[in-house]
């Protein structure tokens, strides 16, 4: 078994993300199994390793509310390269979940990605094959044709919503995703297309 501990000056923890001195974290098997108050009282078991980052401030893991895997703001012309091939897509979706797990986010929650990137990347961070946080996903985005959302795929009629809802519903997503946000002179979001697309999963 796997076991060490991590101290340092102080440690944000519990439900109340109370600010502990001098304490520490006891970690088996990668996960925390014990926080203790005062580290310097504690009995350290056997073969187990200690690291002391002094006076640094150890933090819980971050919640990334709102993400596009692919879709990275850091780079130039980055809603043309929303266009790119599957491939490239994918490479910089792989890169975003490294820069953010080294960020200290544990859990992201992806709100639309093309090519059922972000389904995909679940499943290879669930199977340990890629590093990065824990992915709650949407799959495919969905807008009407004339609407807002660079990510989303348009849709046009209740029945295009329902046929990619079903879909993401199929290929294992968390939530849909609709963006419904009206831009300047367009036209108004049509409400029964919504309806069809709350209405899916009652159905599956």
């Amino acid at each position: 078994m796997e076991r060490y501990i991590i101290k340092a000056n102080k440690i944000i923890a519990r439900d109340q993300l109370e600010v502990m001195e001098n304490s520490g974290l006891l970690i088996e098997n990668g996960k925390i199994q014990k926080i203790y108050d005062n580290i310097s009282q504690v009995e350290i078991p056997e073969q187990t390793n200690v690291i002391d980052y002094g006076d640094k401030v150890i933090i819980p893991g971050m919640i990334d509310c709102h993400n596009h895997l692919a879709l990275d703001a850091r780079l130039e012309n980055h809603l043309v390269k929303m266009e790119d091939c599957e491939a490239e897509q994918t490479i910089r979706a792989i890169k975003t979940m490294k820069d953010d797990l080294a960020a200290g986010v544990t859990t992201s929650r992806c709100l639309g990605d093309r090519f059922y990137i972000d389904v995909t990347c679940k499943k290879a961070q669930k199977e340990g094959r890629i590093a990065g946080p824990k992915l709650v996903v949407s799959g495919i985005g969905m807008r009407s044709s004339h609407g807002h959302g660079y990510v989303g795929m348009p849709h046009c009629g209740a029945e295009d919503f329902r046929r990619t809802s079903r879909e993401n519903i199929a290929r294992g997503v968390d939530f849909l995703k609709v963006f419904m946000t009206k831009v300047i002179n367009a036209t108004p979001f049509i409400y029964h297309f919504l309806i069809g697309v709350c209405e899916t999963p009652q159905a599956a």
